[in-house]
């Protein structure tokens, strides 16, 4: 099987979006280490990734079901 035609269309571009995000965690990490408060290690991470060109969007709301129940802005 030709596994390079079997690919999703944007496979790609996720490949390289989650080298990304991968590289933006250990540049946080290795600047503050461990024990980061949560707020500030996703503050850190979305300034990173922005200035890797990318658009972060922070706490975004959902809305989740969950066995017929829906949860607003989760």
């Amino acid at each position: 099987m030709d596994t390079a035609s079997s690919k999703h269309p944007k496979y790609d571009q996720a490949d390289a979006i989650c080298a990304h995000v991968l590289e933006a965690k250990d540049r946080v990490l290795n600047f503050f280490g461990v024990g980061l408060l949560e707020s500030l290690y996703r503050k850190t991470l979305a300034h990173a990734l922005r200035n890797m060109g990318h658009k972060v969007e922070e706490e975004k709301r959902i809305n989740v079901v969950f066995e017929g129940k829906t949860f607003d802005d989760i």
